[in-house]
């Protein structure tokens, strides 16, 4: 299946750290970019498999999942710039 880009949201004040729950999303198969992991601000960003998603949000300690969509270059002889 296709990779796809994530942004995972982490609870800061839930009972799983944010260390034990970006393990866990690696383990689910996320693989964090080089400046992917902020634990101060409680996100994660990197590819993971497109089937793998629904295990991302099921991590106990993931608020959100949100998949990066693609916007095609807009033509520069249009309207809108």
């Amino acid at each position: 299946m296709k990779n796809l880009e994530v942004i995972v949201s982490i609870d800061l004040e839930g009972d799983a750290g944010f260390r034990q729950v970006a393990q866990a999303a690696e383990r689910a198969g996320l693989k964090v970019g080089p400046h992917g992991r902020s634990e101060g601000l409680g996100f994660l960003s990197g590819e993971i498999d497109a089937d793998a998603v629904s295990k991302l949000r099921a991590i106990k300690g993931v608020l959100a999942v949100e998949v990066s969509r693609a916007t095609p270059p807009i033509p520069p002889d249009s309207k809108v710039q």
